[in-house]
């Protein structure tokens, strides 16, 4: 009795292998990888960011330009001099679309939001903006979907309204300087810095925190 129920159990066992196998097996076998490169009409190979936009078309940020692809072939993006509605910089690190399904792109010497109607971009930096920096570290969007932008010298929140960047403090006190990631939440909006560890952004009371340091 106990000898059978043991070979009942090993090829039952077994059994269990060979079904999750071919269950694995067939769903590998589903997937289908595409590769796309410079070959392909990407602009360049090192994809910083990517994402979808309210229209469907996928962008993809890169270190030489910014691609945006349709499904069958790209559109490239790039720095002109000659051009003032071109991106500022071809160095692309950060997409975002705000809560009005406007893209906005992170540059290593600018911030640039994209003109649909005709597809160009309106640039901002320190010579036409309240940006104290060029370099825009990081984008994202707080809890109520307005934009946050960090430079290398402050964070901002745009006034959409009066096309303004607000310089953010909490209490009267500077926040810290070179944020390099920021995750809002309902409540409070962590933000990560260069060397200085993670601080938190309270909203009610308008207050940061450091746990790095305990305060």
């Amino acid at each position: 009795m106990h000898i059978r129920y043991l070979l009942t159990f090993r090829r039952f066992f077994l059994y269990l292998l060979l079904g999750l196998f071919s269950v694995h097996y067939a769903h590998a076998a589903d997937n289908i990888f595409v590769n796309y490169s410079k070959s392909e009409g990407l602009v360049q190979n090192t994809v910083t960011n990517s994402l979808e936009d309210t229209r469907g078309f996928m962008w993809f940020s890169t270190f030489e330009g910014l691609s945006r692809f349709d499904g069958y072939e790209f559109k490239n993006y790039k720095h002109s001099s000659k051009d003032p509605y071109s991106l500022p910089n071809n160095f692309t690190k950060k997409l975002l679309l705000d809560s009005s399904g406007n893209l906005w792109v992170a540059t290593k010497n600018g911030l640039a939001k994209y003109n649909p109607l005709k597809d160009n971009f309106t640039n901002y930096n320190k010579d036409n903006s309240q940006l104290n920096s060029n370099e825009i570290f990081t984008i994202a969007l707080n809890e109520e979907g307005d934009l946050l932008v960090s430079t290398t010298a402050n964070l901002y929140i745009y006034d959409d309204l009066a096309d303004r960047f607000l310089p953010l403090s909490a209490n009267g006190v500077d926040l810290p300087v070179n944020i390099k990631v920021i995750y809002s939440e309902q409540d409070k909006t962590w933000l990560g810095s260069l060397g200085q560890g993670l601080f938190i952004l309270e909203h009610p009371c308008s207050v940061y925190k450091n746990p790095t340091l305990g305060i």
